[in-house]
């Protein structure tokens, strides 16, 4: 029996799942989509969909298993989607080739969401000449709005997981080739925060990049060359 585990896929070769942000829906990651589709079997979740992470790992499982995927994944994450990346690497490390964790909601996080919000919003402030920045505050903003009047107990559980979780006790127990990916001006999530969880997971690298914290919208060609490099590295 098919589940209802709604999923974006795009592309073909090595499968790749991407696990976004909070608030993101896969349509809103299309710049990225297209761009890592010209190589890799794309996948990504509806997130918004779900009112509880609880059994997340499972139905990935099961879409994998309904797609015929045998081969393990790339598994790249983003912010929110770090954190849940990270639970499923520690269930399903025999499911993953490698893991690629970029400005990821991993460490304590001690903000509010309102104070988070203005965090994205100075983080455009701090480049207002560029274009791309506000391109991606709109988006972001409008995912949240749009987030919020769908499904708004999806959102408060969400934005409370979100908010009150961590895995920082669980990098040690990562066991696979690992890399971090930061945007050196990434003002909702500091890079402090890379540097930390580098030293945590044993087998990890890591990569300062220009950009914010929303810097793989904007340049998703770099995220498809460094996660090119990265998948072909022995």
């Amino acid at each position: 029996m098919k589940s209802n585990f709604r999923v974006l896929i795009k592309g073909k070769g090595k499968p790749l799942l991407l696990l976004p942000g909070f608030a993101i829906y896969p349509e809103m990651c299309d710049p990225v989509v297209k761009e890592l589709a010209k190589s890799y079997l794309v996948i990504v979740p509806y997130l918004p969909d779900l009112a509880s992470f609880s059994n997340l790992n499972d139905l990935i499982v099961k879409k994998l298993n309904e797609l015929k995927i045998k081969d393990k994944i790339i598994l790249v994450s983003h912010s929110m989607g770090a954190m849940l990346a990270v639970k499923f690497v520690l269930k399903y490390k025999n499911k993953v080739n490698k893991l690629i964790i970029s400005d990821g909601l991993i460490l304590p996080h001690e903000k509010t969401f309102f104070q988070t919000a203005g965090d994205i919003v100075a983080d455009t402030l701090y480049n207002i000449f560029d274009p791309s920045d506000w391109k991606n505050l709109i988006l972001s903003l409008y995912g949240h709005a749009k987030f919020f009047s769908k499904n708004p107990v999806n959102f408060k559980y969400q934005m409370d997981f979100a908010m009150k979780n961590s895995v920082e006790n669980d990098l040690p127990k990562i066991n696979i080739p690992t890399m971090i990916l930061w945007g050196k001006r990434d003002k909702v999530i500091s890079s402090n925060n890379a540097e930390k969880i580098h030293k945590k997971i044993p087998k990890s690298k890591l990569e300062i990049v220009n950009g914010n914290h929303l810097w793989l919208l904007q340049n998703p060609k770099l995220l498809k060359v460094k996660t090119d490099q990265f998948v072909n590295e022995n």
